[in-house]
């Protein structure tokens, strides 16, 4: 399909496509890594953790092809030449992290011709179906380049959610759209670890606050109802490797506690105990966690990467009822 500047139905320049971006990253680029080192005893051996996600511009390049293609299928266009990496164009720009300026991807835009907007009815209906399957494909193995079951379990969950974005039950998307977009394996780590901290807020402070209105007492019940104590496990701490600050912190909080492992409420409290007290020292006065290298792996991101890894799809679960039943916060 023709890659003219003619045929971008937007007033934008752009900086490279998609090809050539595939080009300059290797598929060892699109991935980073962290190795730890977790010790429950220093005269022991250490426990390593080596965690593996897709890169920041990766994450940026996937997000902005997802919402490209949606934006595009609202406006009533339908493509159907998506596995060509020249239909993608990216527009980079500057952006400020922690006080640094980092090369963004800030805008993924679509070639496209007048032809693929005049295809209706149930024609348009599978070619919207076939332009997010070809997407989810094109995340898979050419931009995450991967076979599935080595991916994530977040990421897993994504481009299955992106295949099935426009299956319907009842007139109604099993896949809320918002979902898709702003999917949480696409979040940064330091939104995931806020979100934890504002489902467990929501979750148990603001439903003892007597002064609330009738209409927020709802709300809350809602929110407690649909999701902490609805989602169900069988037993949650067996996602918990053994000999690692998190099992160990673990068994300190259930000979302090009744933590319930079969349901999202105690799980929520026990995410929320790990992220603010995770360098305390358990019941018999020894640290959680003993640091045994050079880095500093008491960080907050490593944290919540630990966590993310551990229980991915209760995260994702739990925003995908948050958009379905429109309970945000």
């Amino acid at each position: 399909m023709a890659t003219q500047m003619k045929n971008i139905c937007v007033n934008e320049s752009y900086d490279c496509n998609l090809e050539e971006w595939l080009i300059k990253h290797n598929t060892d680029a699109r991935w980073s890594s962290k190795h730890h080192t977790w010790n429950l005893d220093p005269t022991k051996a250490s426990i390593n953790w080596n965690l593996e996600w897709p890169t920041l511009e990766t994450v940026q390049l996937v997000q902005g092809m997802i919402t490209a293609v949606i934006e595009f299928h609202d406006k009533n266009g339908i493509h159907g030449y998506l596995h060509n990496h020249k239909n993608f164009l990216l527009k980079f720009g500057i952006k400020c992290y922690l006080g640094a300026h980092v090369r963004d991807i800030i805008k993924v835009f679509i070639v496209h011709d007048d032809k693929s907007e005049k295809k209706n009815g149930d024609f348009k209906e599978k070619s919207k179906n076939a332009d997010v399957t070809e997407l989810a494909s094109m995340i898979c193995y050419t931009i995450l380049g991967k076979e599935m079951q080595e991916l994530p379990s977040d990421w897993i969950n994504l481009i299955d959610s992106v295949n099935m974005l426009y299956m319907t039950d009842r007139h109604k998307n099993v896949i809320p759209v918002e979902f898709v977009k702003n999917h949480p394996a696409l979040w940064p780590w330091r939104r995931r670890f806020m979100f934890y901290e504002e489902c467990w807020v929501q979750a148990t402070h603001r439903t003892t606050d007597t002064h609330i209105s009738q209409g927020q007492t709802d709300y809350i019940c809602n929110w407690v109802e649909n999701i902490a104590l609805s989602i169900k496990f069988v037993d949650w701490s067996s996602n918990i490797p053994v000999d690692t600050p998190m099992r160990r912190l673990f068994n300190d909080m259930c000979g302090r506690s009744r933590l319930k492992t079969n349901n999202g409420y105690d799980l929520l409290h026990f995410l929320r105990i790990f992220h603010h007290h995770y360098c305390d020292k358990d019941k018999s006065q020894n640290l959680i966690v003993h640091q045994t290298d050079s880095k500093n792996y008491e960080e907050d991101e490593f944290i919540e990467i630990v966590t993310t890894q551990c229980f991915a799809l209760f995260l994702v679960t739990i925003y995908k009822i948050l958009c379905t039943y429109d309970l945000f916060f």
